[in-house]
């Protein structure tokens, strides 16, 4: 996590924390957020507009193509499918 940490808000992160056990590191200047769930230990990243995204900070996408016998059509990505995109396990040593 500290390396999507300094990837995605940098060295200087403002950090804030909820009362439901999340830690939140937040570039003020880009509004880019890190979101940590203690409990679960796994983050997720988080733009000013609060789409989750992966750890690159790419935006996930809402819909897949779905290939049929005679044409193919979009359809929404199932939740754990997108929870797979968009949420990391912490392997940060525990400190």
């Amino acid at each position: 996590m500290s390396e999507t940490v300094q990837n995605i808000v940098g060295s200087n992160p403002q950090v804030t924390y909820t009362e439901s056990g999340k830690t939140i590191y937040t570039n003020p200047t880009t509004g880019m957020s890190v979101v940590y769930d203690n409990a679960g230990n796994y983050y997720r990243v988080q733009n000013a507009a609060g789409q989750y995204l992966d750890q690159s900070g790419n935006v996930s996408p809402n819909n897949v193509p779905l290939i049929g016998p005679n044409k193919t059509t979009q359809t929404g990505v199932p939740s754990g499918v997108r929870n797979g995109l968009t949420h990391f396990n912490n392997t940060d040593p525990v400190k």
